[in-house]
């Protein structure tokens, strides 16, 4: 798979980052209806009562993204060195200068500050009668398993690499009613969106911190930036599909294709759509406030000097 670049200081993209892949189920964004983004904007209605934080932090357990919270301070400093890498310029500047943006970034990106943040958008817009179905679901036999074999697609001792090169086999192999399948399951987890959402935020965080000493992110103001990650969200998006296709055909390969249906529904019944669009959020919310915290971070550190 070819990476995806990303532009700091020309038209063309030219800050090449690997696509590094987070646990399969990090990523909870993707399409949601009208109808549920104005739930998410206005939050629950009257009629639904918010669960309790404990609850909602076991359903996040349940659903890996507890744990997925915790995997993206090593994917943010991954990204700062993949930046540091592509400007070869001012090597010793960087190594005195790089070692309190990496500070601000760990701060900034602390697990428990994001499992925090998401944790609120889910315990308040969750009602009591959808938390009913969730743990029906985790507590059952097929949720128990598919849970087992993500937690264990996401282990950080084997290898991405590795992990993507025996899953681009499997996925050359599949039939097409089985890719069919698997494309739907990717779509309803959001994966690909969600680690999107995590790339074009984590370059964001790096850039101000940067800027004093790469000379391709000083040309590039914080409004283009983001303007340019836009722009290249869709490709990001496809690049990071790709590899989860991989990812999934060795992931679910132990499931049949029966089991992976149930899968599929349940991904799109009201309850498991609610959870992803709700974990989806909850990262967004607490990925924004982790990019504001590391300027505060860093304009800390510039008036400590």
């Amino acid at each position: 798979m070819k990476p995806s670049s990303i532009a700091f200081g020309a038209r063309r993209p030219a800050l090449t980052l690997p696509l590094r892949t987070l646990p399969l189920r990090t990523a909870r964004l993707g399409a949601l209806s009208g109808a549920l983004l104005g739930t998410l904007l206005m939050g629950p209605s009257p009629a639904q009562a918010q669960v309790r934080p404990d609850v909602a932090e076991t359903l996040m357990k349940q659903s890996g993204a507890w744990g997925q919270l915790g995997g993206v301070s090593p994917a943010v400093q991954a990204y700062l060195l993949a930046a540091l890498s592509t400007d070869p310029s001012g090597e010793s500047a960087k190594r005195q200068d790089v070692g309190p943006v990496s500070l601000a970034l760990q701060k900034a990106f602390a697990p428990d500050r994001l499992r925090q943040a998401a944790l609120q958008v889910v315990a308040r817009q969750l009602s009591p009668a959808e938390a009913q179905q969730l743990k029906a679901w985790y507590d059952g036999e097929l949720g128990q398993q598919i849970s087992a074999i993500e937690i264990q697609a996401s282990d950080p001792a084997v290898d991405p690499r590795e992990r993507l090169r025996q899953g681009a086999v499997q996925a050359a192999a599949l039939s097409p009613e089985r890719r069919a399948l698997l494309s739907e399951v990717l779509v309803g987890t959001h994966a690909a969106d969600m680690q999107t959402e995590v790339l074009i935020h984590s370059l964001q965080a790096i850039h101000p911190g940067t800027s004093g000493f790469m000379p391709k992110a000083a040309k590039v103001s914080a409004k283009e930036l983001k303007s340019r990650l836009e722009g290249q969200r869709t490709a990001l998006h496809m690049g990071f599909q790709a590899a989860g296709m991989s990812l999934a055909s060795g992931a679910y390969a132990p499931l049949s294709d029966a089991q992976l249906q149930a899968y599929r529904a349940w991904l799109n019944s009201p309850a498991g759509a609610r959870l992803h669009a709700l974990q989806k959020a909850g990262l967004t919310q607490a990925l924004r406030e982790a990019v504001d915290e590391t300027s505060r971070q860093l304009q800390a550190q510039a008036l400590s000097r």
